[in-house]
C-alpha cells in the first residue's frame, strides 16, 4: 500500500514502510531532544558584556580550545572560591582581634598549637 505525500514539488508516492522509518526518526529526534532538555545540568542566562571584554574572552577561549561558556563558569567559580577565602580571612581577622593576636603572632601560636597535638 502507498501513501500520497505533498510536497512543494507535488504530489509524492510514498511507501508506508518508508512513512513509518521517517516517523520513527523525527520521533526518535523528539524523544533525544526532550530527555536532553530533562538531564541538562546547566541553565541558560544571559550576560552583558563591554565590546572590549567580550572581543578578549573569545580570544582567549579560541586560543584554549574552550567555550566561551565553559571560560565564563570558570571565571564565576574561581570568583566564588576567592570570595569564600576572604570572608574566611575576614572571620579570622575578627576572631584575632576579640583574642587580642596580632598578624605577626599567627604563624608562632599555629606552629605550638599543631606542636602540642
Amino acid at each position: 500500500m502507498r501513501a500520497v505525500a505533498n510536497s512543494a514539488f507535488g504530489e509524492k508516492r510514498v511507501s508506508k514502510h518508508l512513512l513509518s522509518a521517517i516517523m520513527l526518526r523525527f520521533l526518535s529526534f523528539r524523544l533525544c531532544v526532550l530527555i536532553t532538555s530533562i538531564m541538562r545540568t546547566t541553565k541558560v542566562t544571559s550576560l552583558s558584556l563591554p565590546p572590549k571584554l567580550l572581543r578578549q574572552a573569545e580570544i582567549l577561549a579560541r586560543r584554549e580550545g574552550r567555550t566561551k561558556s565553559e571560560l565564563l563558569r570558570e571565571a564565576l567559580r574561581r570568583y566564588v572560591a576567592d570570595s569564600r577565602w576572604r570572608e574566611v580571612q575576614e572571620f579570622g581577622r575578627a576572631q584575632a582581634r576579640k583574642l587580642g593576636i596580632e598578624e605577626s603572632e599567627v604563624e608562632r601560636l599555629v606552629a605550638e598549637y599543631r606542636t602540642e597535638r
